[in-house]
């Protein structure tokens, strides 16, 4: 089908819109109103950030950093209780240098508040997210091509949570879940998991 893009409009501004279908006779359908929102690419706080990095910085404990539409810079360190989320996993990537994490998450469960992680894609690095000690819990979210060692999706460490839901875990090295975090505080559920060089390694 045909797109329009419409320039000049106010990020936070609502605007209405009428469409309508037009035939090759010239006809057209009565027509729809459809409402948008523009939103600038990278906010915390009421603000914009030329980079993920910099408005994760800018983030107070409990804020959240959302992200539009496109492919954004990985390599990322998530301050403790600060959370991330895109517009969904099709249309929000988080790209790493393949080199470390794509996105590390610092915290201590039970010490700093909870981060999520939501309605994103991650991939190209040698660990998807890396959980740490941290209180985390990862949802809507697509993880693949983690191709570095050791090419794990998801790893916690021992004194942290992590709760996994809804998320797609697919063609990854290493394994989809590596969490030393003991199996009561790691929880998986509604996700699809396949074609990973190993599975749940939870202990």
């Amino acid at each position: 089908g045909l797109s329009k893009t419409v320039t000049g409009l106010a990020n936070g501004t609502t605007y209405d819109f009428m469409v309508v279908a037009v035939d090759q006779g010239e006809n057209g359908s009565p027509g729809v109103i459809a409402s948008a929102t523009p939103q600038a690419a990278i906010v915390v706080g009421g603000s914009s950030y030329f980079t993920v990095q910099q408005a994760i910085d800018a983030a107070l404990p409990g804020q959240t950093v959302t992200l539009g539409v496109g492919t954004f810079v990985g390599n990322l360190v998530l301050k403790p209780g600060v959370s991330l989320r895109g517009f969904s996993a099709k249309h929000t990537r988080i790209v790493g240098s393949g080199l470390g994490a794509v996105i590390t998450v610092q915290g201590v469960y039970l010490t700093d508040p909870l981060s999520e992680i939501s309605q994103l894609a991650v991939t190209t690095g040698e660990t998807g997210i890396e959980g740490g000690t941290a209180d985390l819990y990862i949802h809507h979210v697509a993880i693949y091509a983690i191709n570095g060692t050791p090419g794990h999706a998801i790893t916690g460490l021992l004194g942290g949570r992590l709760r996994i839901v809804n998320v797609v875990l697919m063609s990854n090295l290493g394994h989809a879940v590596d969490a030393t975090t003991a199996a009561a505080l790691t929880t998986v559920k509604n996700s699809v998991i396949g074609k990973n060089g190993g599975g749940l390694f939870v202990v």
